[in-house]
């Protein structure tokens, strides 16, 4: 989804080290999946007053999501896109746990790609690392987000030199306490109809293969493209994270499912992937009203929030009350093999 801008496959019984564990980052223990919410300042605030407020609350989330651009808005203050959409508020977001891992998602216009691998936006990404190395918490980063959806428009070799020279000089700035999401549309016609590999930045720059996951069935204007996603995790022997999901509904006869028939029409799906393909390991729920944004408006997606419908939010406090879910709290670093900055 623009920055605003997948049928299941066979179930996995793997373990962890089948995959790669070992070679990818922030991946929690076998059997666990983390719980990240987003996708902005209200969206956050009112998933975690609704779901995680009072004695019978969930935990807090394991993380929090987070988008900016190269112009690093929302950086330092409240950003909307729109006058009176929500907000981008990296300060906001911070304050709410210490014990909190950060999903960072640094959205790039189509224009910028060949200026980044030639390192005219080389300040902005100094600005980052800075920002990086005092973050003191795991970050999940995701650069160019939905490569492949024709939204983005990205030439694949483009965009690999960008994702690449990126990610190049954060390292030599010595940020150490990335990992580096490479996150798919998946879906298809994808730009250009490409294959997904064509996009894929090369060994050793990718952590984690990230989806998206907003329509429910491959029924309407876009197919599936999340079973050839875990295919290529499956062979890169990595994690997979849901790095962007929200219950659309894209019809008129959609918009009018509440209580338990919208839940068997998009949670039953959402979890079933979840639960059926142990790559996956993370998830990003975005509890956002897209009618009520001007940006997203026009995309027709309804209330997406699990907070707006009775059934869902008490099913889904069931949910995540299994052991499963991982949630955040002072162990979850140490459980991510996060020990900190160098040298402490």
């Amino acid at each position: 989804m623009r920055w605003r801008r997948a049928m299941f496959a066979p179930l996995c019984l793997w373990g962890a080290a089948a995959w790669g564990q070992a070679e990818s980052r922030f991946v929690p223990p076998a059997g666990r999946v983390l719980h990240i919410a987003g996708q902005d300042r209200e969206s956050f605030g009112e998933y975690v007053r609704t779901l995680c407020a009072g004695r019978d609350g969930l935990p807090m989330p394991a993380g929090a999501a987070f988008y900016t651009s190269l112009a690093l808005t929302g950086m330092e203050s409240a950003h909307a896109n729109l006058p009176g959409d929500n907000h981008q508020d990296l300060p906001f977001l911070l304050r709410q746990s210490e014990h909190m891992a950060l999903q960072f998602a640094l959205y790039l216009d189509a224009s910028q790609l060949e200026g980044v691998r030639q390192g005219r936006f080389d300040a902005s990404i100094d600005r980052l690392a800075e920002f990086f190395r005092r973050c003191r918490r795991p970050v999940y980063f995701r650069i160019g987000y939905e490569f492949d959806g024709p939204h983005n428009g990205y030439d694949p070799e483009q965009y690999k030199g960008a994702y690449r020279h990126i990610a190049d000089r954060l390292r030599k700035a010595g940020v150490d306490n990335l990992a580096y999401v490479w996150h798919s549309y998946a879906l298809q016609p994808t730009h250009g109809g490409h294959d997904p590999m064509a996009w894929w930045p090369g060994d050793g720059y990718v952590d984690w293969v990230g989806v998206s996951f907003f329509q429910a069935t491959g029924e309407g204007k876009h197919a599936l493209n999340r079973a050839r996603l875990l295919e290529i995790a499956r062979a890169q022997k990595l994690p997979v994270m849901i790095c962007e999901a929200s219950a659309i509904r894209e019809t008129a006869a959609q918009r009018k499912l509440t209580g338990q028939a919208l839940w068997d029409f998009w949670y039953v799906p959402f979890f079933e992937f979840i639960e059926g393909n142990a790559e996956v390991r993370a998830f990003s729920i975005i509890n956002c009203d897209w009618h009520s944004q001007k940006q997203f408006a026009a995309l027709g997606w309804g209330d997406g929030r699990v907070t707006a419908d009775p059934v869902a939010a008490h099913n889904w406090r069931g949910k995540m009350r299994e052991k499963r879910y991982l949630h955040g709290g002072k162990e979850l670093f140490g459980l991510l093999g996060w020990r900190g900055p160098r040298g402490q």
